[in-house]
């Protein structure tokens, strides 16, 4: 099954990728990087795309509703931009997202504080 693939201008046809997330899922009390990886077909094979834990906070007048990359925050706006590793029913393959978490207690440097 071939992938395609969109990164700003570029578009590359992937037969053969993998994600790998280094915090293994959704683990949002620890930072994490998840990485879709070209295995081959590519004339670069190697990391294409990839998206790393961050402290997020939520502000509606943002662009997609969140203010991303902050080191850290807190209260009822303060999220966790958690990256990891989903299936993409159409390619048949997983890749790298992201998906906004809320942190009860706090972010900091990517991950949410435990109690």
């Amino acid at each position: 099954m071939t992938i395609a693939i969109i990164l700003g201008v570029l578009y590359f046809q992937i037969t053969n990728a993998i994600c790998l997330d280094s915090d293994h899922g959704k683990n949002i009390f620890k930072k994490g990087i998840a990485r879709t990886i070209a295995l081959k077909d590519v004339a670069d094979a190697g990391v294409i795309h990839l998206s790393g834990d961050t402290c997020a906070i939520k502000d509606e007048k943002a662009s997609g509703g969140y203010v991303i990359g902050h080191s850290s925050c807190a209260g009822d706006d303060c999220y966790v931009f958690e990256s990891y590793c989903k299936e993409h029913g159409e390619w048949g393959h997983k890749i790298d997202t992201q998906e906004p978490i809320q942190c009860p207690n706090g972010c900091n440097d990517g991950a949410c504080i435990p109690e």
